[in-house]
């Protein structure tokens, strides 16, 4: 398996920025989510280290060796697209087969790595069917299977869920994580749905607008996000803008327009008089009828509740802004337009910096 290094790579189509200085090294046997809303450039990052395209500045490095100007079959990579790219007038063994072939590699050794890679995915007495005659997720597991018989160094999945159904969604992330903890391949997972990069990644990183926003585990990002775009970005979060009023030690002052102030630990990048927002998530908060007797709490209106089945998802209104809370503690929840406390402890808190707009 492959270590991966992208080295200050850009991409520029005419006057178009898509990618932007971008820098980053994967170890060897790493799952690495690249995540970020449509159009941020991480399907153009997927690209140029596959070698479908090539990068308007910086190197890439794979195992010591630059990959510029290697055409893709030379690259030793799998990759996974999200449309499968199946051969339909192909069978599951033939298209499985195909990379082999294109490499010449010989017919007793491509039929029985054909047969091990079917296995792996567990398709082993599907050889014979045709694309047509499969699931979605078939189909995916197939195009898993061409991508791997090839023995690839870096294994690329460029959104390959996106297709499926939500339930077969989800089962099909944790198949993917196991067979790559399995083969322990060096994997890049490219897509826009939180849920799948925080189930699967060993890291994740954070683009917008070409440029890599943060790079972290999972933990790190949810907990400690680097600016607003990506405290928004990942998971639900209540976000409150104000001006830091107060450093003492361990425990910082925002104060915010119509609430007053809030206690946050503080930020090393923040001091007095900077603007930032506090950030405290919905599975943090509580909503009860009376104000608590320690922590932090705010009194507001209660203004819609969303029944999820295993929890409440409560809206409540704080003058003008809304904040989240979600529950499970069903009988505690006051009826819309009622008044309501909610509650969190501050140390839950985080203090983030506004160094541009929302």
């Amino acid at each position: 398996m492959a270590v991966v290094e992208l080295i200050d790579i850009s991409k520029r189509f005419g006057s178009v920025e898509a990618v932007a200085s971008f820098s980053l090294r994967i170890e060897q046997g790493e799952f690495v989510a690249l995540l970020g809303p449509s159009g941020c450039g991480k399907t153009t990052t997927l690209n140029m280290l596959a070698g479908f395209l090539e990068p308007s500045g910086g190197d890439i490095v794979i195992d010591g060796r630059s990959a510029l100007g290697v055409p893709p079959f030379k690259r030793n990579i799998g990759v996974v697209f999200q449309s499968y790219a199946l051969f339909p007038h192909m069978t599951v063994e033939e298209n499985v087969a195909f990379g082999l072939k294109m490499r010449n590699v010989a017919r007793a050794e491509a039929g029985s790595r054909v047969a091990r890679a079917l296995e792996l995915v567990r398709l082993d007495g599907f050889g014979e069917r045709y694309p047509r005659q499969l699931s979605g997720g078939q189909q995916q597991r197939v195009a898993l299977a061409r991508a791997l018989v090839i023995e690839p160094s870096v294994l690329l999945l460029d959104e390959p869920l996106s297709n499926l159904d939500a339930n077969l969604r989800e089962q099909m992330r944790f198949e993917i994580r196991q067979i790559q903890r399995q083969i322990g391949i060096t994997t890049v997972f490219v897509t826009h749905d939180q849920g799948e990069a925080m189930a699967t990644a060993d890291r994740l990183v954070v683009m917008n607008e070409g440029r890599v926003r943060q790079v972290g585990s999972v933990r790190d990002i949810y907990s400690r996000p680097a600016d607003i775009f990506v405290a928004g970005f990942i998971g639900q979060a209540n976000l409150v803008h104000g001006t830091v009023k107060t450093l003492n030690g361990t425990v910082a002052t925002i104060a915010v327009p119509t609430i007053g102030e809030i206690s946050v630990p503080p930020h090393p990048d923040v001091k007095v008089g900077d603007a930032a927002a506090f950030l405290v998530r919905p599975e943090d908060t509580r909503i009860v009828s009376t104000p608590p007797a320690d922590g932090q709490y705010l009194t507001g209106r209660v203004a819609r509740i969303s029944d999820l089945g295993a929890s409440l998802n409560v809206a409540v209104m704080v003058a003008e802004h809304e904040f989240t809370i979600i529950t499970t503690w069903r009988d505690q929840v006051p009826a819309v337009g009622a008044a309501a406390y909610i509650a969190w402890q501050p140390a839950r808190a985080t203090l983030i910096p506004v160094t541009e707009e929302p």
